[in-house]
């Protein structure tokens, strides 16, 4: 069986590396696509390094728009000549779409494992989902209803992040390190992307200036994605010294030590509910994104574990999160969208947290609960498993589904 993987974000290359693993347990598979590091280890052929594209916002997008396209020539080819038996994309919407056009040009069923969150804002873009998308694979429990209700074939899988992290190996000896001098250590994560650590870690070093001069004896420590953010997460700072240690690739060791964290808002949420940290979210935006987010956001919240815990996808009130809202305690992690300075705020949540034990216990039952029933691993087993059987099925049976006639249309169209 030939395969052809779509993979943009860093999250994605691990997915897709988790999914070829799973895929080739079943069935003899040959791999290729784009992707990153963990894919090609997994045993694919890449085509392109597309996690080095991964950007966020317009202006740095259109800056590189030259070599999107570019990439999307070469798909077109690649498709013809290698044939698979189907294309999956893995997030990286923008990007993907293309790939899922040329595919649909070819006739090879599209699986879109982690779909964009339509779901959350943007609502149109369902139709394009219906147009070039066979089967979704979802990660979250409340995207099955959402896209089934769309009338796409829907398999709720779910979500990769929990079996990457059950199957980590923390470093014994530098949690002992980080845990020797028993001062109550603060994670601080400030992102994974370029444009997220310069927008929030200003903020950041506010914070813990002004959290140390309430609490002087909590240990302020970094967890970097990559070197070169590490670079410019000190090259931002202005004090060195108020940050204890900043490190790379030892975050899941900083969170298994932290007594509470402060972090970018991402899927790094579903990391921290794992280890139950009772955490503040923050996340910097320009004042153009602030006025996009008010028009097209159709989700109250934007922390991923925060829509877990959600009784209702879509309410009315969809305002942003504001510690005098009624429910405040009941949201499993208070979030900050802002273009405004919430320095205030995010001290007053980890000082909570680091003097009070009660609202420090509260919190992680209260995460304790939400991993225990969303928590699991299994979503590659189980992505791999639908995959398998819908491309079992006759050819028409895998692509019928109430768009078939439509995607079929799209078909002819593109080519």
């Amino acid at each position: 069986m030939k395969l052809f993987f779509s993979a943009g974000e860093p999250s994605g290359d691990l997915h897709a590396a988790s999914l070829i693993q799973a895929l080739s347990k079943q069935k003899e598979v040959e791999c290729r696509g784009y992707g990153g590091p963990h894919m090609e280890e997994a045993g694919c052929k890449i085509d392109f390094e597309l996690t080095q594209l991964a950007l966020m916002g317009i202006i740095p997008v259109l800056m590189n728009i030259h070599r999107f396209y570019a990439v999307h020539r070469q798909t077109k080819q690649i498709l013809k000549e290698f044939r698979p038996d189907a294309v999956i994309l893995v997030d990286f919407p923008g990007f993907n779409w293309w790939v899922a056009k040329a595919a649909k040009a070819e006739g090879i069923p599209v699986y879109f494992y982690c779909p964009p969150q339509i779901w959350g804002w943007a609502g149109w873009r369902i139709k394009k989902m219906q147009r070039l998308v066979d089967h979704v694979l979802c990660p979250l429990p409340f995207e099955k209803q959402f896209f089934e209700e769309s009338g796409l074939n829907t398999h709720y899988v779910g979500h990769p992040f929990f079996e990457d992290i059950s199957d980590r190996q923390l470093d014994e000896s530098f949690l002992e390190t980080l845990q020797e001098d028993d001062r109550p250590v603060l994670g601080v994560f400030p992102g994974s992307r370029r444009l997220e650590v310069l927008r929030n870690t200003k903020a950041f070093e506010k914070t813990i200036r002004e959290l140390k001069n309430k609490y002087p004896n909590v240990k302020a420590v970094v967890g970097c994605y990559n070197h070169r953010l590490e670079n410019m997460f000190r090259e931002e700072l202005s004090e060195d010294h108020l940050f204890d240690e900043i490190h790379v690739g030892k975050t899941p060791e900083i969170m298994q030590a932290a007594h509470c964290c402060l972090a970018v808002s991402g899927s790094i949420s579903l990391e921290l509910m794992h280890h139950l940290k009772p955490t503040v979210i923050h996340y910097k935006i320009t004042r153009f994104q602030y006025v996009l987010q008010s028009i097209f956001r159709r989700v109250k919240y934007v922390t991923l574990v925060n829509l877990l815990a959600t009784k209702e996808l879509h309410p009315k009130d969809v305002t942003l999160f504001e510690p005098t809202q009624p429910d405040a305690d009941q949201v499993p992690y208070p979030e900050y969208v802002t273009i405004q300075d919430r320095s205030r705020d995010l001290v007053a949540h980890l000082l909570k947290w680091l003097t009070n034990q009660d609202e420090h216990r509260r919190k992680v039952t209260q995460l304790k609960e939400l991993k225990t029933k969303f928590g699991l691993p299994g979503a590659s087993d189980n992505a791999a498993k639908a995959i398998l059987e819908t491309l079992n099925q006759p050819k028409a049976d895998t692509l019928k589904g109430p768009h078939f006639k439509e995607n079929a249309k799209v078909s002819e169209q593109a080519k």
